[in-house]
């Protein structure tokens, strides 16, 4: 009980630290470009991680080290872990890039940003129903509610008038939603966390020169955003993501899911506390209304296990007797 609590506790902490994310994503579009921004925080993320790499290597006693001549592969890393890394960071790259100029558009803001970002969670599945994988019905009632509270996001006095912005940054939503499939199909038999620190390389490895040709970053600007983007290198992308890691893997599936998406609710609280944001009445509402379908396709999973798991037992005591 005291390790599902912590693992837990792991999970709601990571959200908060995505959650607050936005809006140092909101002061360093002040004077970076977003392949910068995303292109120094990866690089940031991968450093932060080497040493927990290490930790992990050395409690899970797995045999294998970053740093050593006796190791088979490039660095401890497998060869599905760096193909899986090339394909993660991609993805990865394009997705937070698409994100980070939708929150640098006039008209979007951090709160925005964290709920329609948000909306990868009821993507998934209509990519993975395309990819063959049949998805219950609650599922699709999800997708719909959140359809609506997009809409409503988007109201006007002019009617439903979305902002440049607001679609690139469902731009990233669905390439978030693109990002978790591949990072799925790679995962298995991976280390998780050597896999997220090869993704982290490629991606700011991706960016590098597009930075350099398109955004041409000046010492002034990055002096002035670094506090942010170590804020995004290190503790967004290293300590939470460790912490998702940690927490996924003792909590039930739909428990951490139903935590971690509350990094739309402080992302919108972060924007409201650091940048003065204020959303409008519809906004609200459709906030609510996306987040109701987040939760409503996470607690419907959990009941689904739960029947499952019941199911189960009794069949296997029906067995014994």
């Amino acid at each position: 009980m005291k390790l599902k609590l912590l693992s837990s506790a792991a999970c709601l902490l990571a959200a908060i630290i995505w959650g607050f994310a936005f809006s140092m994503q909101d002061y360093a579009n002040r004077t970076l470009d977003p392949f910068s921004i995303n292109m120094i925080r990866t690089y940031i993320a991968t450093v932060a991680l080497i040493p927990v790499v290490m930790v992990f290597d050395r409690i899970s006693r797995n045999g294998r080290k970053l740093f050593s001549r006796e190791n088979k592969h490039f660095f401890g890393f497998t060869k599905k872990e760096v193909i899986g890394g090339f394909f993660c960071g991609l993805a990865l790259a394009v997705a937070s890039c698409l994100q980070q100029a939708g929150l640098g558009m006039p008209g979007t803001s951090a709160g925005t940003t964290a709920f329609i970002t948000a909306l990868y969670v009821v993507i998934v599945p209509i990519f993975a129903r395309i990819g063959g994988r049949r998805q219950p019905f609650f599922v699709w009632i999800s997708v719909i509610i959140a359809i609506g509270g997009f809409y409503l996001m988007n109201v006007t006095d002019g009617g439903f008038s979305p902002s440049f912005g607001a679609l690139l940054v469902l731009g990233s939503a669905i390439t978030y939603a693109v990002h978790v499939l591949t990072v799925d199909r790679f995962v298995q038999g991976s280390d998780p966390i050597r896999l997220s620190m090869m993704q982290f390389l490629f991606c700011a490895t991706v960016l590098l020169p597009v930075s350099l040709i398109v955004g041409r970053p000046s010492l002034e600007g990055i002096a002035y955003a670094l506090p942010f983007v170590l804020y995004l290198g290190v503790l967004s992308c290293g300590v939470a993501f460790t912490l998702q890691v940690v927490g996924q893997k003792y909590a039930a599936p739909a428990i951490a899911c139903l935590l971690l998406s509350l990094e739309s609710v402080f992302g919108a609280l972060g924007g409201a506390l650091i940048l003065g944001e204020r959303m409008g009445l519809f906004e609200i509402i459709g906030a609510l209304i996306v987040f109701g379908a987040i939760i409503f396709s996470q607690i419907a999973d959990l009941l689904r296990e739960k029947r499952r798991q019941k199911l189960l037992k009794e069949i296997g005591e029906e067995f014994e007797i």
